[in-house]
């Protein structure tokens, strides 16, 4: 996020875009190897899919929501 800011440069974030979770990939990999587990778990207990009519379905944990 740090270096898209300071690039200020919508051209290399196009290119650079799909790089974003490089680190975050090898940090969960090596540092966290229940992650997946994990977040398996908490998605199973917090988590809430919503189904509409109008098709405007979500999915929610806890306070955190992702429209779909």
């Amino acid at each position: 996020m740090l270096e898209c800011i300071n690039k200020n440069d919508v051209e290399w974030y196009l290119v650079n875009r799909d790089n974003k979770y490089l680190i975050q990939e090898n940090y969960i990999d090596t540092n966290v190897p229940y992650f997946s587990e994990w977040l398996s778990g908490f998605i199973e207990a917090e988590g809430c899919f919503s189904i509409r009519n109008s098709n405007n379905h979500s999915f929610s944990i806890d306070k955190m929501m992702i429209v779909i």
